[in-house]
């Protein structure tokens, strides 16, 4: 089915979960998005993105039917449904929210470490099989 609404890759996880009857784990990130899709709950508002590495700091916000990104000495914002290629930059027109919801994101979303995760030879072996060094 496709959905006019912008909807995110971290709520793929969470959907498939509920699809399955297997439960969610406490601080899995994202939501599942079977009410939005049967019409009795809301796909979410917005839809952050962040690029951190190879030289990159890039932070993105789709939200209110714009696209809001900055970097460390540039921003640009997009009305979407007049530009959905992003080719003419609005960032002086658009709304003053996006840009205090991107203050935002570093507090309501700080970085989480990443667990190492040892694998015995077995799966290293498997993943070596499919391509994976």
């Amino acid at each position: 089915r496709v959905v006019e609404e912008a909807v995110r890759s971290i709520d793929v996880l969470p959907t498939v979960l509920e699809l399955l009857d297997l439960p969610l784990p406490a601080d899995l990130a994202g939501q599942s998005l079977l009410a939005a899709l049967a019409g009795t709950g809301a796909f979410p508002a917005q839809a952050f993105a962040e690029e951190r590495a190879h030289g990159f700091e890039l932070l993105a916000l789709r939200a209110q039917g714009w696209k809001r990104i900055t970097a460390p000495e540039r921003e640009e914002a997009f009305r979407l449904s007049d530009d959905p290629g992003e080719a003419r930059s609005l960032t002086a027109e658009a709304p003053v929210g996006l840009r205090e919801a991107m203050a935002a994101f570093p507090d309501d979303y700080p970085p989480h470490a990443r667990a190492e995760i040892e694998l015995d030879e077995s799966t290293r072996a498997e993943l070596r099989a499919l391509g994976y060094d």
